[in-house]
């Protein structure tokens, strides 16, 4: 059989339509990032424990906090600006003065504050979270315009670039003994890098911008800070309060099981990653048909992988951590499975937050994010203290399902998120004959060594996927037409 050449890998993958094209780049990049992220995260705890992967987590939720602080929601006011059109290049230059300004305070806030970061400095992060704002900082800038352009795939490029060299850095100086400062590097190279790629496709250039620019970048930049804000306390509150009531021990159980339930939302980051500039357009163009359609079929190609995920989760959750993370991360089996069906009220919750923005409504979504962080911490304060991790997991899964309600009421006048109901039952149906077949095969053989655990998720995944593919139509036409205009098969 001919191995097709580069160029006409290329050609054949650019016949495909823009969106499918940009959402199969999107969740091929994301598919990469989560095999790679899941082996070495195995082996950082395997290599570390829970104790030291807490102490990371720690720092990621800070290195959050400030970069979300540095960001000031600059780069989603200028990714809306440029996917509008016109004068670009005076948006992006007064995003990119901005932006300077921000990082500026907040590296002098780090430093000014540095007798409160106890134990950062002690464990030699602090430096390095210096740093690792800086560089997220340069590639946040630069592969926000890239993406703001409507370059998807260059941008998923990029972000691939990033993790990729993250966690390559991180597993050569883990294995070199620097433990969680080589954690902490990572991120460094990864930004560099990934700028670095992403610079070359830049097609948006510096120019005079004036005050008009800066305050039409400042409006919108206000409200997407806020519902950031909201979005990364929702996101880090949990590592933050478990840390505060428990130990790190308990941080790093509880952020491997929030970790590896992220799996059920691959599909939605990529449809929602590919659709949010083309909605932009269609919004300021009013083709709110276009974007009903868009958005009930994105939602159903999210909720094809989900379902089962989660089911699938539920069931063998507790052998999935052992034999991947290790007996330690086994203890946080009944978190993973409170977490995941919080997953699946997510997807509608960032779905409805990407519809929002693109509508250039961001004071609604920061009614909603500010209302659910509210939401989130109290029910962290609340539950910890009497339930420990569990407690932090059924914060999120009543978080999620308030937010994706309330982003449902608010959109119910534009758009209905609501996916396509005949593929909603079929992704039912075989969901369900997947459980009952991982049951019966858990009843008969014992799922205590991983080839067993591994025969059985693979078994029971391309069972679901043969049911679905034979009953939804919908399903077998966008694969064979993917298929037909990339030449893989004839017409």
């Amino acid at each position: 059989m001919r191995i097709p050449a580069l160029k006409e890998v290329i050609s054949r993958i650019l016949c495909i339509g823009k969106l499918q094209r940009q959402s199969i780049i999107s969740l091929t990049s994301l598919l990469i990032l989560t095999l790679t992220g899941f082996i070495s995260t195995m082996y950082f705890a395997h290599l570390l424990g829970a104790e030291t992967l807490g102490g990371y987590k720690i720092f990621l939720a800070y290195l959050a906090v400030f970069s979300l602080l540095a960001e000031g929601g600059i780069s989603a006011a200028m990714i809306k600006k440029i996917s509008e059109g016109g004068d670009s290049a005076s948006y992006y230059s007064s995003s990119v003065f901005l932006r300077a300004v921000l990082l500026t305070a907040v590296i002098a806030g780090i430093i000014i504050a540095k007798p409160a970061f106890i134990d950062l400095t002690s464990s030699g992060l602090y430096h390095l979270l210096i740093l690792t704002v800086i560089a997220g900082g340069m590639y946040n800038i630069i592969i926000s315009a890239v993406y703001g352009s409507g370059k998807v795939g260059i941008s998923q490029i990029s972000a691939l670039l990033n993790e990729t060299t993250r966690i390559t850095t991180q597993v050569i100086t883990v294995f070199s003994g620097f433990k969680s400062a080589g954690l902490a590097a990572g991120h460094i190279a990864g930004f560099i890098i990934g700028a670095s790629f992403a610079f070359r496709y830049r097609t948006v250039r510096l120019a005079r911008f004036g005050m008009e620019e800066i305050r039409s970048i400042c409006t919108y930049a206000q409200w997407s800070f806020l519902s950031g804000a909201g979005t990364t306390v929702i996101a880090y509150a949990d590592t933050i309060l478990v840390g505060y009531f428990l130990t790190n021990y308990e941080v790093g159980i509880y952020g491997i099981a929030l970790q590896f339930s992220a799996i059920a939302t691959l599909a939605a980051a990529a449809m929602i990653n590919a659709l949010f500039p083309q909605v932009s357009y269609w919004h300021k163009e009013g083709e709110y048909g276009m974007i009903q359609n868009a958005v009930g079929k994105s939602l159903a190609y999210a909720l094809i992988p989900a379902v089962p995920a989660v089911i699938g989760g539920i069931i063998l959750g507790d052998n999935i951590l052992y034999f991947l993370y290790g007996a330690d991360f086994a203890k946080g089996t009944a978190a993973l499975q409170i977490i995941l069906p919080a997953q699946l009220f997510s997807i509608f919750f960032l779905t409805g937050i990407m519809c929002l923005n693109a509508f250039n409504r961001p004071k609604e979504s920061f009614r909603i994010t500010v209302s659910s962080a509210v939401l989130n911490v109290c029910l962290n304060l609340l539950l910890i203290p009497v339930f420990g991790i569990n407690g932090s997991a059924l914060a999120f899964l009543a978080t999620m399902a308030f937010s994706a309600t309330y982003c449902a009421g608010l959109l119910k006048d534009t758009i209905s998120l609501k996916p396509e109901i005949p593929v909603m039952k079929d992704i039912i149906t075989a969901s369900a004959l997947m459980a009952v077949f991982i049951l019966a095969l858990r009843g008969v053989s014992a799922t205590d060594s991983w080839p067993v655990l591994f025969t059985v998720v693979i078994s029971g995944a391309l069972l679901y996927f043969a049911i679905l593919y034979k009953k939804n139509r919908m399903l077998r036409e966008d694969i064979q037409e993917i298929l037909k205009k990339s030449g893989m098969i004839k017409n």
